[in-house]
């Protein structure tokens, strides 16, 4: 496999977590994909398998909200665009492709690389090569701004500086408006702690950014609107063992969670 560095890294624990899912007869969500590209990537993941039970539950979690949230946008939206920003290994097209859709990867190169192995380009699926701050991204989906657009950031802000995080938001308001945007987040109190995260822990990436709702987006700019957001812990409480309790602490509760929002025309 081709060396990750930094927030590359971590694609590989979503990918693991989707893997061991769907081995479960009670599993939330199944992932074949992800068994097709560990039995052909045959990656290590030793350093992640004593401690990932509760990183698999959030991601299963995580991952049943995210497809259905754009499959709901899809059902409204046959044609819309969907873009996936740091993609890493996702295999969310395969679950949701409509047919109709025009799916983009956004990553880095080395991801490509690997992306490459186990993927195959079409006219309506696309990887395209660039670092989400290289906002040059945007002129490769300018062409589209005319349809219905969902951005998708799952397990990516949070490892961005605060400011970092505003100025891809709003770049991404001011050259979609009327676009939506599925985020991934964690609390602030998560965001300073990643050593106690039991699998973010084992890579060499840091968290960062860590909001206590999505609502407080509507803070940085009038034309960003909140529409929803879901917390992991409200569900699958047989699942969490011991931490089905933090559903009755505030500050953990909304500890990891994705919330939609949409911009202003």
């Amino acid at each position: 496999m081709e060396t990750l560095n930094g927030v590359s890294q971590t694609l590989l624990i979503p990918l693991y977590a989707r893997f061991l899912e769907t081995q479960r007869d009670d599993a939330i969500i199944r992932d074949e994909k992800s068994k097709e590209i560990i039995n052909q990537l045959n990656p290590d993941f030793s350093q992640f398998s004593k401690t990932i039970w509760s990183t698999q539950v959030g991601i299963a979690i995580r991952t049943e909200i995210l497809d259905r949230e754009t499959s709901n946008f899809l059902k409204q939206n046959p044609t819309g665009i969907v873009v996936n920003l740091g993609a890493g290994l996702c295999t969310r097209f395969f679950r949701v492709d409509n047919g109709l859709v025009k799916w983009f990867e956004l990553d880095l190169e080395p991801v490509k690389q690997l992306w490459g192995k186990v993927f195959t380009e079409t006219e309506c699926h696309r990887y395209l090569v660039y670092s989400l701050l290289d906002f040059s991204w945007i002129d490769e989906i300018k062409p589209f701004e005319a349809s219905p657009i969902l951005f998708i950031a799952e397990g990516l802000l949070f490892y961005f500086e605060e400011s970092e995080v505003k100025e891809i938001i709003t770049t991404i308001k001011n050259n979609f408006p009327g676009s939506e945007m599925l985020i991934e987040a964690i609390g602030p109190s998560q965001a300073k702690n990643t050593q106690k995260h039991p699998v973010v822990s084992k890579t060499n990436v840091l968290f960062k950014w860590g909001i206590k709702t999505g609502k407080d987006l509507e803070q940085w700019d009038k034309d960003i609107k909140f529409i929803n957001e879901w917390y992991y812990y409200d569900k699958y409480g047989n699942r969490w063992r011991w931490y089905r309790f933090y559903k009755y602490i505030p500050s953990l509760r909304k500890g990891y969670k994705i919330f939609h929002i949409k911009f202003n025309k």
